[in-house]
Formats: structure tokens, C-alpha cells, sequence
């Protein structure tokens, strides 16, 4: 049975929430990891998708996390760093400070504050450009962890490539049938350019199947990806943080 990849749902418990002076490296690793904690479920749905393809293009039969899990670990152990990235400092950063006047605007570093800044409250005024930040580097990550260049995907692709040689996959019999463009055999699922290219087109898919689980974009900016919202909750979030 397929085990759904999912990320660490306990990644919030880490979170030590007390006072700081801004928006620093507390409140900067402490909203990274509640926003990826957030994202646990609809990305290790999308995972589980991804698995099942690719569990009926190779007609494999063994437990499929072991072919997944170097693009499973490196997603995980890189996601932190690279969500926090995308967020502090190439977009929330500085200080709000009038530079002529040395004076916070209105509703900085709290509660609300249209500077684009390194404050909670720019933060909170921002937050539909935050989370657009945070959905759109999910996808940029997995996109990185599964290029064809990528230690990951060559490991991923190499265990699949092995077990197709192998024999360790589901036998062919004459009424098996793949669905869309899986419909393929076994002679072909043996080889390597054809594993990488149909690898390579099941993993473009992420981002696809990513906006689906969140809901779908939608005309209204403020009302698109609505089931990875957190809005309410990860505004009274950040605002703990002075």
C-alpha cells in the first residue's frame, strides 16, 4: 500500500513564540516553519498523486517511497531554508523607517504597515503577497529537488530504473492497460530515456495538482488558492512577534 509522503506535521511544535525586538531570526525561522507546517497536508496529498502515477507508469509493486525518498528527503531538508529565503530577505526586509524623518509609519513595526518591510505588520498588510510567496516557492522547490540534473532525481530515477530491471514491478498480462498516455510496455519501461522523460513529465504536474489542492486560482486575487488561506490564524501569528 502507498504511504502518503507528507511533510512534518510537527514542525510547529518547534516554534518557541515569545517577544522579540522585529521581525528577526526568531520571527523569521518561526513564521517559515508554521507556513510550511500549514502546507504539510496539501502537499503530501499531491505527493501521494504523484506516487500513484508513477506507481501505474512503471507497474511497480514494491512499497513506492523507497524510489521517492531521496526526493522526498531533500525536499524536506532543504525546505526551511528555502522557503525562509524567498520570504526574508528577497521580498520582507529593511527597516520601515522614513529615511528622512528616522519615523516608523503608521502601524509599524505593528499592527498593520503598507511599507514593504521587515516588520510583523508589513507582513500582515502584505499577507496575500506573503502566502503567493510561500505557495509559489513550494512549487519552485520541488521543481529544484527534481531536476534531471539533481542528485535526487538521479537517485529516485536510478532505484526505479533498477527495479524495472529487475522484474520487482507488477507482471504484464495482454488486458493490462495504462491510463492517458501510461499505456505502454514493458519492453519500453525498461529503458532509461524513457524512464527519465516520463519521470521528468509526471513531476511537471506538481504545480498543477498544487493549485487544485489549494483550492484553484481565481479571478478575484484575494480569493484564489482559498484552502491555503490561514489567514486569521497565521495573522495572529505573526503579530506575537513585536
Amino acid at each position: 500500500m502507498i504511504r502518503l509522503l507528507t511533510l512534518a506535521l510537527g514542525l510547529l511544535a518547534l516554534v518557541n513564540i515569545r517577544p522579540i525586538a522585529a521581525c528577526e531570526i526568531e520571527c523569521m525561522t518561526g513564521v517559515t516553519v508554521a507556513f510550511f507546517g500549514n502546507y504539510s497536508r496539501p502537499v503530501g496529498q499531491v505527493f501521494l498523486k504523484l506516487a500513484t502515477q508513477i506507481s501505474d507508469a512503471f507497474s511497480l509493486q514494491d512499497d513506492l517511497p523507497y524510489y521517492l525518498q531521496p526526493i522526498n528527503d531533500t525536499f524536506h531538508n532543504n525546505a526551511i531554508a528555502f522557503h525562509q529565503h524567498s520570504i526574508f530577505p528577497s521580498y520582507f526586509h529593511g527597516k520601515c523607517q522614513d529615511p528622512k524623518t528616522g519615523q516608523n509609519p503608521n502601524g509599524c513595526p505593528n499592527p498593520s504597515c503598507a511599507v514593504v518591510c521587515g516588520t510583523p505588520g508589513s507582513l500582515v498588510y502584505h499577507f496575500l503577497k506573503l502566502r503567493t510567496i510561500v505557495h509559489d516557492a513550494t512549487k519552485a522547490l520541488f521543481d529544484q529537488t527534481t531536476d534531471p540534473s539533481s542528485r535526487a532525481y538521479a537517485e529516485s530515477s536510478t532505484r526505479i530504473y533498477r527495479a524495472t530491471q529487475s522484474g520487482t514491478g507488477r507482471s504484464f498480462g495482454p488486458s493490462l492497460r495504462f491510463s492517458g498516455a501510461y499505456d505502454i510496455g514493458a519492453a519500453q519501461i525498461k529503458d532509461a530515456n524513457f524512464i527519465n522523460h516520463t519521470l521528468s513529465r509526471i513531476f511537471k504536474g506538481f504545480s498543477q495538482l498544487l493549485d487544485d489542492e489549494c483550492g484553484g486560482i481565481q479571478a478575484y486575487p484575494a480569493a484564489t488558492l482559498p484552502r491555503c488561506n490561514w489567514e486569521h490564524a497565521m495573522k495572529a501569528y505573526i503579530l506575537t512577534f513585536p
